[in-house]
C-alpha cells in the first residue's frame, strides 16, 4: 500500500511540474527561434549532443546504414560497435527460440539462459517493439531501410529506458521530410542463394503535414540444404516489413504524429550441419508483428517533452511439417502511456520528469510441452526523473532515479549519475555509473520453461535482474577529423534468472557475476570524401561458482571492427571487417570458433539519381560456427555453419 500512494504521489508531482513548466514555457517563449524546428529536429532522438551524455553511446547515421553491406539494422550495429555482438549464421534471419542467432549482448550482458536477449530493448521512433511476454526483442522486425540514425548504449539506462534497459538500449529513428517537397527512393536486388533485398520508401511534406511510407522485401533460399528423413529442407527466410508515419505542427509549438510499423517473416530452420542423430528437427517460424503510437510533441525555449500511447502486438506460431503439427502459438500485447517533459528554467540546467504506464502479456499454447497460458498480464507503473547541471563551462553534473511498481513483485528503484569535464571543446573525460533493472517476465513467472514438467506454476519468489556499471573514459578530437576514444567498465550482476532444470522452473541465482572490460576507438573522416575507423573490445567476462571458474556464453572475449572508405568521381568503395576471438556457448565444453571476416561494397552513382552497387560478403569464404545445436542434457546434435562467400548486387533509384 505504502508502495502504490508513494507512486501516486510521483506522478502528480511528475504532472504538476510538467504543466506549471508548460504554462511557464507559454509566457516566455513567445519570441523563440526554436519553433516548429525544434518539434521536427527534437521528437524521438534521446542524445541531443554526445557531449552532454555522460555514459558511453554510439550514433549511427544515414551514412553508416547505407555504407553498410548489411540488409538489417542488428548487422549494422554489429560491425560498428565492437561491444556488441551476435552470432548470426543465416543469409538473412535470425528468428527465435533454440534457433535463434542473434543472442545479442552489449559488454557481455543481454543474452539469457534460455536463448535469446533479454537485457536490452529496441526502440523504434520511441516505442518498443519486444514481444514482452517472452522479456526479449525481435531482431528480424528491423529490417526498414528509412533510417536517420541508430543510438546505442553501452551500459544499463534505467531512467529514461526503465525496466530491461539492464545491459543498455538501441533506439532507432526513421527519417522524416523536414522541408516542403517529397522524395521517393526504389532498390532493387538479386544475389547469391536467390537473395534480394527490395525496397521502397516515400515521403513527403506539405505546410504543416509531413508523412512518409516504406516497404521492404527480404528473401533467401539460404545456404543450407539438409535431407532429413528424405525430404529436403532449407534455410529459407522471406520477410515482409512496412512502415509509416503521419504528422502535423499545431502552431509554432506543437507536433502530433502518428507512428507505426508492421512487419511478417517467415524462417526455416533445418537443424544443424553435421547432424549425430537423424531427427526430424525442421521447424518453420512464421511471426506477424505490430504496432503505432500517438505521440504529442512541445518545444518551447524552456520546456519540452511528450505525451505518447502506444500499442504493440505480435503471433508466433512453430510448426514441425515432417509431423504437420504446431508445436507452439502464442499472442502477445503490450500496452504503454507515457509523460516526459524537460525544464530549462535556469541556464545550464536541464530537469527531466516523466511517468509510465505498461501492460504487457498475454496467451500462449506450447503443445510440445503441454503448457497453456491464457490471458496473462502483468502491469508496470513508474515515476521517473533526471537533472543535469553545467556548473562551469569544464563542469557538467548529472543525476537521476526511476522507481517503478509491478503489480506482482511490488516496487523497485533504480539510479544513474554521471560526471563531464571538458579541459577544452575537443576534450571530454567522464564517468557514470548506474543499476539497471529487469523485473521477472510472463515466461519466468508461469515457469514456461521449454521443457517438458512443471507447467503454469506461478513463480512468486522470484527478484528482479540488476546489473551495476561503473564507467570512465576520455575522447579527443585531433585536426577536426580524428576522434580518439578509451572507456573502462566494470559490471556487478546480481540475481540473474536461471533455468533449474532438476526443478524445472526459473530461478534467481546464489552468486554475482563481476568481470571488467575495455573498449577503444578512432575515427577519421575527411568531408565524406574518405574515412576509417577501428574499435576494439577487450570483455573479461570470466568469473567464479563456488570457487571454478565460468564464462559467460556467446560474449567475445575480444572483438575488433573496422572500416575504411574512399569516394572518387562518384565511385565508392568501402571495405569492413570483424574479428572475433575467445567466444564459449557452454564453459568449458563447447568453444566456438575464432573468426575474421572481410565484407566490401562498391557503388557507381550516375545521372545523380542513379547508383549501382554490389555487396560482397565473407569475402575470405571463412568457414565457422556460432552455435551448436544442443538438448538439455548436453547431448550435441550439431553445429549451425555461416554462410561463405556471397554477394548481392543492385540498383537504388532516388528521385
Amino acid at each position: 500500500m505504502r508502495k502504490t500512494v508513494y507512486f501516486i504521489a510521483c506522478s502528480v508531482m511528475c504532472s504538476v511540474i510538467l504543466i506549471s513548466g508548460i504554462s511557464f514555457a507559454e509566457d516566455t517563449a513567445a519570441d523563440s527561434d526554436q519553433g516548429a524546428q525544434g518539434v521536427f529536429r527534437f521528437r524521438e532522438i534521446v542524445v541531443k549532443d554526445k557531449k552532454d551524455q555522460p555514459g558511453t553511446v554510439s550514433v549511427l547515421g544515414e551514412k553508416e546504414v547505407k555504407q553498410s553491406t548489411k540488409t538489417d539494422i542488428i548487422g549494422v550495429i554489429s560491425e560498428n560497435v565492437s561491444s556488441f555482438h551476435t552470432g548470426q549464421n543465416r543469409m538473412m534471419g535470425y528468428g527465435i527460440a533454440n534457433s535463434n542467432s542473434a543472442k545479442m549482448s552489449i559488454r557481455g550482458m543481454g543474452v539469457s539462459s534460455w536463448g535469446p536477449t533479454t537485457g536490452f530493448p529496441i526502440y523504434v521512433d520511441g516505442f518498443s517493439t519486444e514481444a514482452h511476454i517472452f522479456s526479449h526483442p525481435m531482431p528480424d522486425v528491423l529490417g526498414m531501410k528509412n533510417i536517420e540514425r541508430i543510438e546505442v548504449y553501452h551500459g544499463p539506462q534505467p531512467v529514461l529506458f526503465g525496466s530491461g534497459a539492464m545491459a543498455g538500449a538501441v533506439n532507432v529513428i526513421t527519417k522524416r521530410q523536414e522541408v516542403d517537397g517529397y522524395k521517393t527512393i526504389v532498390s532493387g536486388s538479386y544475389g547469391t542463394d536467390n537473395t534480394t533485398d527490395d525496397y521502397i520508401q516515400h515521403r513527403g511534406k506539405m505546410g504543416i503535414m509531413d508523412y512518409a511510407a516504406s516497404y521492404n522485401f527480404r528473401h533467401t533460399d539460404g545456404h543450407r540444404e539438409e535431407e532429413i528423413n528424405g525430404t529436403e529442407c532449407t534455410s529459407e527466410f522471406t520477410s515482409h516489413n512496412g512502415t509509416a508515419r503521419f504528422g502535423v505542427q499545431m502552431g509554432d509549438h506543437f507536433y502530433v504524429n502518428v507512428n507505426s510499423y508492421i512487419a511478417h517473416f517467415k524462417m526455416h530452420d533445418p537443424g544443424p550441419t553435421n547432424r549425430v542423430f537423424s531427427t526430424t528437427e525442421l521447424e518453420v517460424f512464421d511471426v506477424t508483428r505490430g504496432g503505432g503510437s500517438l505521440s504529442v510533441h512541445n518545444t518551447f525555449e524552456k520546456a519540452e517533452g511528450f505525451v505518447q500511447v502506444a500499442y504493440n502486438q505480435g503471433n508466433h506460431t512453430i510448426t514441425e511439417p515432417a509431423n504437420d503439427t504446431v508445436t507452439f502459438q502464442s499472442v502477445d500485447k503490450t500496452y504503454t502511456a507515457k509523460l516526459q517533459e524537460t525544464l530549462k528554467v535556469i541556464d545550464g540546467n536541464r530537469v527531466t520528469v516523466g511517468a509510465e504506464y505498461k501492460k504487457y502479456g498475454g496467451d500462449i499454447t506450447d503443445d510440445a510441452n503441454t503448457g497453456k497460458l491464457e490471458d496473462e498480464y502483468l502491469t508496470d507503473l513508474s515515476a521517473y526523473g533526471l537533472v543535469s547541471q553545467q556548473i562551469t563551462r569544464y563542469l557538467l553534473l548529472s543525476a537521476g532515479g526511476r522507481y517503478t511498481d509491478n503489480n506482482k513483485y511490488g516496487g523497485y528503484s533504480a539510479y544513474q549519475g554521471g560526471i563531464i569535464v571538458t579541459p577544452v571543446k575537443t576534450t571530454k573525460i567522464f564517468a557514470n555509473a548506474a543499476k539497471g533493472f529487469n523485473i521477472p517476465g510472463i515466461r519466468y513467472r508461469f515457469n514456461l520453461v521449454g521443457m517438458p514438467g512443471l507447467v503454469n506454476d506461478i513463480n512468486n519468489d522470484l527478484e528482479p535482474e540488476t546489473m551495476t556499471t561503473y564507467e570512465a573514459g576520455v575522447e579527443q578530437t585531433l585536426f577536426e577529423y580524428l576522434t580518439l576514444g578509451a572507456t573502462g567498465y566494470k559490471i556487478y550482476s546480481q540475481n540473474r534468472i536461471l533455468l533449474d532444470k532438476a526443478q524445472k522452473k526459473w530461478v534467481n541465482a546464489d552468486y554475482d557475476i563481476n568481470y571488467k572490460g575495455v573498449e577503444l576507438f578512432a575515427r577519421f573522416s575527411y568531408k565524406d570524401i574518405a574515412g576509417a575507423r577501428i574499435a576494439y573490445s577487450f570483455i573479461d567476462n570470466r568469473y567464479s561458482i563456488g570457487g571454478e571458474q565460468d564464462m559467460l556464453a556467446f560474449v567475445p572475449r575480444h572483438k575488433t571492427v573496422f572500416g575504411i572508405f574512399g569516394t572518387l568521381y562518384n565511385v565508392y568503395v568501402g571495405l569492413n571487417g570483424e574479428y572475433v576471438r575467445t567466444i564459449y556457448q557452454d564453459y568449458p565444453t563447447f568453444k566456438l570458433d575464432n573468426y575474421f571476416v572481410l565484407n566490401a561494397k562498391v557503388a557507381y552513382t550516375f545521372l545523380q539519381r542513379y547508383q549501382v552497387f554490389v555487396n560482397l560478403n565473407n569475402i575470405t569464404d571463412q568457414q565457422y560456427t556460432t552455435f551448436i545445436r544442443s538438448n538439455s542434457m548436453g547431448t550435441v546434435y550439431g553445429d549451425y555453419d555461416v554462410p561463405g562467400f556471397n554477394m548481392l548486387a543492385g540498383l537504388t533509384v532516388e528521385f
